[in-house]
């Protein structure tokens, strides 16, 4: 069952394209699915739970589902995951995790991005976590469409990083902090549609080797629009390196689920 299902626009952006070809560059640094490590991820399913989601028997839509770091406990206990991504080097990863994990005949792969996709059903749930795909109006006016229940989980205004403030303070620019929580609890308010919402706080981590950390931070300066100079990122980065020549990024973050 596992396939690839691949929409394409002959008139498609060419922002959107060039950020799937960002997004493609991050597969290397992108943490994999590991079940003992997933805390936050089965927290915030369980959190949903208790507001009344029920995934058992679901069909489900995942968009931005990345290298699956929920797809897969969504695949465990729902009947079925479409995992949207515009990124084809994040979906092969996923591919492959799930050959592992023996759970391909529950997912289907899509490359496309959101708000091109055409879905010739209603799903039972739609899940967005941390994507850019569910991050303005039109891309929360088809979220809601989409399915009968929703699950987002994004920026809640804070995200602190002493190597990353360094390195944008580096480039004359500061790191962008959004809170597109507020953005989508104001756009539910204003159709006077009824949600739950949690603000979550938690720290992310990332281990990586000097040069691996050089290339992981020119991606989140290209991300935010702003050309990367290798070398300032290096003499940014010089003085976080460890004995082993090895650079541990912690980043502070408040996020938000919002659930309808």
């Amino acid at each position: 069952m596992f396939f690839y299902s691949i929409n394409k626009r002959d008139n498609m952006k060419q922002d959107t394209t060039k950020l799937s070809q960002i997004w493609d560059t991050k597969e290397k640094f992108y943490p994999r699915f590991k079940d003992e490590e997933s805390i936050f991820q089965k927290d915030l399913i369980d959190i949903t739970k208790k507001w009344g989601i029920n995934y058992l028997n679901k069909e489900i839509l995942e968009i931005g589902c990345g290298t699956g770091a929920y797809t897969f406990l969504l695949a465990r206990i729902a009947k079925s995951v479409d995992a949207l991504d515009f990124s084809k080097q994040m979906l092969a990863v996923l591919k492959k995790d799930a050959l592992k994990l023996g759970l391909s005949d529950k997912i289907t792969c899509i490359n496309d991005d959101f708000l091109s996709f055409k879905s010739k059903k209603i799903y039972d749930i739609a899940f967005g976590a941390m994507t850019p795909a569910l991050a303005n109006n039109d891309s929360f006016l088809k979220f809601n469409k989409i399915a009968k229940s929703k699950i987002w989980l994004g920026w809640a205004g804070k995200r602190s990083s002493k190597i990353m403030d360094k390195v944008f303070q580096a480039h004359n620019h500061k790191l962008r902090i959004n809170n597109t929580s507020n953005l989508l609890k104001q756009w539910l308010g204003d159709n006077n549609i009824k949600h739950k919402s949690m603000p979550l706080e938690t720290t992310w981590e990332s281990r990586l080797s000097f040069e691996d950390m050089v290339d992981d931070q020119a991606w989140h300066l290209k991300m935010h629009k702003i050309s990367p100079n290798r070398e300032i990122i290096k003499r940014a980065l010089e003085e976080f390196i460890d004995k082993d020549n090895k650079i541990l990024n912690k980043t502070d973050v408040k996020l938000e689920v919002v659930v309808w």
